[in-house]
């Protein structure tokens, strides 16, 4: 059997006035609206974010102002794809954000990131 799915991105704007030092420096650096993105497919958000301690598998959340959201469509997979994509996922929850990976890749031509952690 097979479902669709609804994938989405969302991003995190950044806060100029009550924002943290990290978020208002990733959107000057990258000269954008936004600082953080996550992923949301079907009725789970998922997310690599240091403030919530690295990989997390969350509930579908309501969408709020403060994130710009981009659908992205359906995709068809079939209940194996499905069940393989949870347990990646959950396989991957509560490793912790790289911020070296983030430095070296991101600001450093070096493309240098952990196998272990996520940014």
């Amino acid at each position: 059997m097979s479902k669709k799915l609804n994938v989405k991105v969302a991003f995190k704007l950044t806060d100029k006035k009550n924002g943290t030092l990290v978020g208002k420096t990733i959107g000057w650096w990258t000269n954008s609206l936004a600082y953080h993105v996550e992923l949301i497919v079907g009725d789970n958000w998922i997310s690599s974010n240091a403030e919530h301690g690295g990989v997390t598998l969350n509930p579908l959340r309501t969408l709020k102002e403060t994130w710009l959201y981009h659908d992205l469509g359906e995709i068809e997979v079939t209940d194996k794809q499905y069940e393989d994509f949870l347990w990646f996922i959950e396989n991957q929850k509560g490793k912790k954000y790289d911020w070296l990976g983030i430095i070296f890749s991101q600001t450093m031509p070096f493309n240098w990131h952990s196998k272990n952690k996520w940014f």
